[in-house]
């Protein structure tokens, strides 16, 4: 056989991984403020975790935004506010 059938693997730089591991870092602090986040409110609301209401419902009933979509609202505007600069 030659060594074109055989296919070849490629090296990830060390800059990639650690790109994947901070992501993923990332989602999991994500997940995890919501869940403290919800923790909260689920009994401002007047829901036990036995009432099986998503996090959806009880934030529209509240009436309020998640925290993490403000958070993601913070850095879109401070993205733009960079792009704007010189």
């Amino acid at each position: 056989m030659t060594s074109a059938e055989y296919p070849t693997l490629v090296p990830i730089p060390p800059s990639m991984i650690r790109v994947r591991f901070e992501v993923k870092i990332l989602e999991m602090m994500r997940v995890k403020t919501e869940a403290a986040e919800m923790k909260l409110l689920r009994p401002l609301a007047g829901y036990t975790l036995y009432d099986h209401k998503t996090n959806n419902y009880i934030l529209r009933k509240l009436r309020i935004t998640g925290i993490l979509d403000k958070i993601d609202e913070y850095r879109r505007n401070w993205l733009s506010h960079l792009q704007r600069m010189p």
